[in-house]
C-alpha cells in the first residue's frame, strides 16, 4: 500500500524498520478506506514511525503502547505546539488501529451511569424535551453531584446543595457555571417530581449573579454578514456547504443546532418552506428564501457525499459524519475571519441576532422577529429592542437639568495672575 504513496523507496524502508513497520501498510490501508486523502496518510505514517522510534530507543514493545504513553511523547518539550497537534491526531490514529486488530489491549469499559441518572435522562426526554446533547452535558455534574452523597440522595439538603454548587461552579467561568446550576436545579426537580425529596431543595440551589438586559445583542451589520457570505469558495465542495449553512443561519436565524440537525425530509421544496424542530421537541414551519434554497440545492447536487442518511451537512474531510453544532461555528469564524470583518464573536449565533436586528430595523414587529426565532416567550424577544437607538431617543424622557442660581459677581482684577503677567 505505501508504494502508492512514496516514490522514494528510502522513506518506505523507514517505515517498514521502526516499531510500527509489521502494521503500516495495513494502516495505510485503512486510513484510505476511511476516506484521508494521500498528504493525510502520508502526514500520519511520518508521526507514527517518530513515535514508534521514541517508543524503541526505551524499550518498549508494540503491546505496551498506551494513552499514557502517548501524551508523554506528545509533550516532548521539543515539540512545537504545532507538532504536538500533529503527533496527537498520528498517535490517535495509531492506537485505534492496534486496538481494532487485538495487537494491544481493549480500552476498560467506561463506568455505567448510576441507574437513577439514566431514569433522569428518560425524564428529561419525555417531560422536557431535552435532546441527547444537552443531557451529555448534564450526566456528568449530576454524577459528581450523586457522588458526593455516595449515590443515596436521601441524603442530599440544602447545605450539601449549595456546597457542591458552589465548588463545582467555581472551576469555571460564568456561562459554564450557569449550567452548573442549571443541571443541579433540573436533577433536584427530577428527585421532587419522582418523590425522592422534598420540593423546597429547589430552592436550596444557588443561583449564579447576573445582571439581565444589561447589554446590547451581538450582531454584525448587513453589509458584514453579506460579506461573510460571499467569502466561500464556491468552485469547492466545502465551500458550497458552507455558504448553505451561512445562508441558512443569516436568512432564518437558526441555531446551530437547528442547521446540524437538519434532515432531507425537513424541507418542502414545492411550498418553500423548511421544516425545523427546535428546543423542547417544537417543530415550526419557516419560509425557505431563495438563495438559501438554491444553496441548499448546489450542496446536494454537486457536493455532498454519497452517503446512505436523511442527515443534510457533512464533514468534508475524512472521516465522513454528519457535521455536529461546533463544526457549524467554526464554519462562521473561519468565514469571519476570511471576510476581514471585524466582529464581536466568532460563533455561529451572531448571524441569529443579526438577523433579528436586520428584520428590527426594516420595520418587523417584535412578534415578527419572534416568530421567525421561535421564542417561546416575547420577553426574549424584547432584548432585540435596545439595538434601534433612534426609537429608544424618542422614548426616553428628557432628562431635567438643575436650576442654575445665580452665583456673586467676582471682579477678576482684584485677582493675582502671575502667569499671565497680572500683579
Amino acid at each position: 500500500m505505501i508504494e502508492e504513496l512514496y516514490e522514494v523507496p528510502h522513506f518506505m524502508r523507514r517505515h517498514r524498520k521502526s516499531l510500527f513497520g509489521p502494521h503500516v501498510d495495513a494502516l495505510a490501508e485503512s486510513l484510505a478506506a476511511q476516506g484521508y486523502a494521500a498528504n493525510t496518510v502520508r502526514g500520519v505514517l511520518s508521526g507514527a514511525r517518530a513515535f514508534g522510534d521514541w517508543l524503541s530507543k526505551r524499550g518498549y514493545a508494540v503491546s505496551d503502547v498506551d494513552e499514557l504513553l502517548a501524551e508523554r511523547f506528545v509533550q516532548l518539550p521539543r515539540h512545537s505546539a504545532t507538532r504536538r497537534k500533529a503527533l496527537r491526531s498520528s498517535a490517535d490514529h495509531v492506537l485505534r488501529f492496534l486496538r481494532e486488530h487485538g495487537a494491544i489491549a481493549a480500552l476498560p469499559p467506561p463506568m455505567p451511569a448510576p441507574e437513577i441518572a439514566l431514569e433522569f435522562r428518560e425524564w428529561m426526554r419525555e417531560h422536557r424535551g431535552v435532546r441527547a446533547s444537552t443531557f451529555d452535558v448534564y450526566l456528568p455534574i449530576v454524577c459528581e453531584l450523586l457522588a458526593s452523597v455516595r449515590g443515596d440522595v436521601e441524603h442530599l439538603t440544602a447545605g450539601r446543595l449549595r456546597g457542591f454548587v458552589v465548588e463545582r461552579a467555581g472551576r469555571h467561568g460564568h456561562k459554564r457555571a450557569s449550567t452548573v446550576v442549571t443541571a443541579t436545579r433540573v436533577f433536584v426537580r427530577f428527585l421532587v417530581a419522582s418523590g425522592r425529596c422534598d420540593d423546597t431543595l429547589v430552592a436550596a440551589v444557588p443561583t449564579v449573579a447576573t445582571w439581565k438586559e444589561t447589554d446590547v445583542p451581538r450582531h454584525l451589520a448587513p453589509a458584514d454578514v453579506e460579506r461573510v457570505i460571499a467569502s466561500c469558495d464556491t468552485t469547492t465542495a466545502t465551500g458550497l456547504r458552507d455558504r448553505a449553512v451561512l445562508l441558512l443561519l443569516a436568512r432564518l436565524g437558526l441555531r446551530a443546532g437547528d442547521v446540524a440537525a437538519l434532515t432531507l425530509g425537513a424541507f418542502d421544496w414545492k411550498e418553500g418552506r423548511l421544516l425545523v424542530a427546535g428546543k423542547s421537541r417544537r417543530e415550526d414551519w419557516l419560509p425557505l428564501p431563495q438563495d438559501g434554497g438554491d444553496a441548499v440545492l448546489a450542496y446536494l447536487q454537486k457536493a455532498r457525499p454519497r452517503v446512505r442518511s436523511e442527515v443534510v451537512f457533512f464533514t468534508e474531510r475524512a472521516p465522513v459524519v454528519p457535521i455536529s453544532r461546533w463544526v457549524v461555528s467554526t464554519i462562521v469564524g473561519r468565514a469571519i475571519r476570511r471576510a476581514g470583518v471585524a466582529s464581536p464573536s466568532h460563533g455561529a449565533h451572531v448571524l441569529r441576532h443579526s438577523a433579528a436586528v436586520r428584520m428590527l430595523r426594516a420595520g418587523s414587529s417584535l412578534g415578527e422577529i419572534g416568530a421567525l426565532l421561535r421564542h417561546a416567550s416575547i420577553e426574549t424577544t424584547f432584548h432585540y429592542a435596545k439595538v434601534d437607538r433612534d426609537l429608544l431617543l424618542d422614548l426616553a424622557a428628557p432628562w431635567p437639568a438643575p436650576p442654575i442660581e445665580p452665583g456673586p459677581v467676582i471682579d477678576t482684577r482684584s485677582i493675582a495672575m502671575p502667569w499671565l503677567g497680572v500683579a
